[in-house]
């Protein structure tokens, strides 16, 4: 009694062990509140200089930045009109990115482009976060000049996932046809899913018809009918989506006699 108490005892904790690892697994897959994730947008606001105190000559007040996002440049201050002296302010509205990872690396550089300048001064940078639709602040000091950059990292709203769609149908829902042996189509589609014929079923007068073909190219589903009798008969479509969603539709249509 002793050991079959033991041993329930050590596959009750294997139990809860592999559980426990594959919710942690799930979990550090999981992006942590406020991290960012792939297929975010980065939006930048705008660029303040605050200060600067380390011109670079008698005749020099001003600073060139220019902006760096995930390593290619995306706003410049080089021209005469958006080079930054102490308190300017440039609308940087319009100026994104889509993150392809779980951060998006911001760099700030100052453009010395005179004949006894060595290069670029740079970078000062930082990863922009998550926002949920607040606006953040980043000051960065470069080569003695202050800067504020705000920005928004955006979250595109997650697609509502919808059931598949039948249309198209043939014969036409109502309609009357002296075609004893009419083809019978619908179009079946899913935005999400790339249905197969696995996907759906198709019933005739209440009768599953499994030899219908589907095309997944034109998303039309045909089933050459057998000899039908005359009067109301009824087609009945289901496809079921990856996630389970179900779409179904049900037409009839009715076969009458040929005129003489």
């Amino acid at each position: 009694m002793l050991a079959k108490n033991t041993r329930a005892s050590v596959a009750t904790l294997i139990v809860a062990l592999i559980t426990g690892l594959v919710v942690a697994f799930w979990v550090a897959l999981m992006p942590a509140p406020g991290q960012a994730q792939s297929g975010d947008v980065l939006r930048l606001l705008s660029i303040k200089c605050l200060d600067i105190t380390n011109d670079e000559g008698p005749f020099d007040s001003f600073d060139e930045p220019y902006i760096r996002i995930g390593g290619a440049e995306v706003w410049s201050g080089r021209s005469d009109s958006l080079r930054m002296k102490n308190g300017d302010v440039r609308d940087l509205t319009g100026v994104s990115a889509t993150l392809s990872g779980q951060s998006e690396t911001v760099q700030l550089w100052e453009f010395d482009g005179g004949v006894f300048q060595g290069g670029d001064d740079g970078p000062a940078e930082f990863s922009a976060a998550y926002t949920d639709g607040d606006e953040r602040t980043a000051n960065l000091t470069l080569n003695g000049g202050t800067y504020e950059i705000r920005y928004v990292v955006d979250r595109p709203p997650t697609p509502t996932n919808m059931a598949p769609d039948i249309s198209d149908q043939s014969p036409a829902p109502g309609s009357r046809t002296r075609d004893r042996t009419p083809l019978i189509s619908a179009v079946v589609k899913d935005a999400e899913t790339e249905l197969t014929q696995g996907n759906i079923t198709l019933e005739v007068d209440g009768v599953s018809k499994p030899f219908f073909t589907y095309d997944a190219a034109t998303d039309r589903l045909t089933y050459q009918s057998g000899r039908l009798s005359r009067g109301l008969h009824t087609v009945r479509v289901e496809a079921t989506d990856a996630q389970g969603l179900k779409g179904s539709e049900a037409w009839s249509f009715k076969v009458i006699k040929k005129q003489r």
